[in-house]
């Protein structure tokens, strides 16, 4: 999903740009506009801004300005809906994954849970998912959550000591806690 509104994101900068320098060309070339006049024309004309005309507009430099004007708008929407969407889905779609986890998780019974997801941790989660067997992970680094989490293995974030982290890996209805630990 990340991926998606990565390219998204890239979608919407490059369009952004397109349009900016399309902007500034047509200025130039419509109008004999210098570089400096075409970008400001190009700057008040897509940022809605309108100041007024640095430089006479012909028939042909204006017909560029209505177009301008309306490509900017649903560019800059589409690029505003973009990067919202990515801000937003970034906290929400890790809300929403934790949920469902500790749904499945609360769903569970006669599972193991495993404290750390060290060397010794990943041994055992190997093992059961040879046997088929449902497990349960605490670890409290976030970055070997994001980096070994996937669908099939669940995840509770926090300190395998503490009585409400255990109470999310469904310690009522566990049939064993491996603490695997190193010696």
């Amino acid at each position: 999903m990340y991926r998606l509104f990565k390219s998204k994101f890239y979608i919407a900068l490059s369009l952004l740009i397109f349009v900016f320098a399309a902007g500034v060309v047509g200025f130039r070339m419509i109008s004999d506009a210098t570089w400096i006049d075409a970008i400001y024309m190009t700057v008040i004309t897509v940022t809605t801004v309108g100041f007024g005309e640095i430089i006479p507009l012909d028939q042909n430099a204006r017909l560029f300005t209505v177009f301008l004007i309306i490509i900017s708008v649903f560019v800059f929407a589409y690029a505003i809906s973009v990067i919202t969407e990515y801000i937003l889905s970034r906290s929400t779609l890790k809300n929403i994954i934790q949920r469902k986890t500790l749904k499945k998780i609360k769903r569970m019974e006669n599972h193991i849970i495993i404290c750390g997801f060290g060397r010794n941790g990943k041994q055992a989660a190997e093992k059961l998912n040879a046997h088929n067997q449902e497990f349960v992970i605490i670890e409290k680094d976030r970055a070997v959550i994001e980096r070994y989490e996937n669908p099939e293995t669940f995840f509770v974030e926090g300190n395998a000591s503490e009585d409400e982290v255990l109470q999310k890996a469904g310690i009522e209805q566990a049939k064993c806690l491996i603490t695997a630990l190193p010696s």
